[in-house]
């Protein structure tokens, strides 16, 4: 489905998108194909390319996508001996081209990336952080520049992540790629593992992480016809 629903219409379509919202439950290989998305950018794509995985702070931005990214080099001697590789960073230095980490507390001014990558948009939580976003928007002097996010719900309905969705949803806009599932298609999201995580889970994080679904941050300690049924009216 990934193939069919996702990259042929955001790379083979006549008019490439330059933005794409990717939203799905949790453990749908989200960031694993933003990091198939990374290297095809890196490896395949133009000279001289600019590829930045951005995320709320280093660790996220480093631990996620880009451990993911090197893993992949690593199993590809063909890869992985064009390349060098730091803590951060992967350098090609024959292509001239190179993907960095870039936490939200650093200036992106000046930068020329053909890609970027946001993952898990629903934390980005305060101004700062939404003013990363803006000056990470798409730039005019690349072939085909694209800013993908991947994310799953998130619970504020001020927030970013929601601005967007509700974006997606309008579909007023031809250069932005849209996409938001509720399944569980993955041959690892059985029945058994969702039943056990909603007998874990509170109602509102169980539909938020496995069904996709914008719920709200907190919930009632005790329903209010309960509360009710409590009440001695002769009292």
């Amino acid at each position: 489905f990934q193939k069919e629903e996702i990259l042929k219409p955001l790379f083979y379509g006549k008019n490439r998108p330059t933005m794409a919202l990717i939203g799905q439950t949790k453990k749908s290989g989200k960031s694993t194909l933003a990091a198939m998305i990374v290297s095809w950018f890196l490896f395949w794509g133009e000279d001289f390319s600019e590829v930045y995985l951005a995320a709320r702070d280093k660790d996220q931005a480093s631990w996620i996508v880009f451990s993911k990214l090197v893993k992949a080099i690593e199993m590809n001697p063909q890869m992985l001996a064009q390349c060098r590789i730091t803590k951060d960073s992967v350098e090609l230095p024959d292509k001239g081209s190179v993907l960095r980490c870039l936490p939200t507390d650093v200036s992106a001014s000046g930068l020329n990336p053909n890609l970027v990558v946001f993952d898990e948009l629903w934390s980005y939580e305060y101004e700062s952080m939404r003013r990363f976003f803006e000056e990470m928007t798409t730039v005019p002097t690349r072939k085909a520049p694209l800013l993908l996010i991947v994310s799953y719900a998130g619970y504020d309905e001020d927030s970013l992540l929601y601005e967007l969705y509700q974006k997606g949803l309008k579909a007023k806009d031809p250069t932005f790629f849209f996409y938001w599932s509720h399944l569980n298609q993955m041959p690892w999201q059985t029945k058994e593992y969702l039943k056990q995580q909603q007998g874990r889970l509170r109602r509102n994080t169980y539909l938020r992480l496995h069904e996709n679904k914008w719920t709200a941050s907190e919930e009632a300690f005790i329903d209010m016809e309960k509360w009710d049924t409590c009440v001695d009216k002769q009292h």
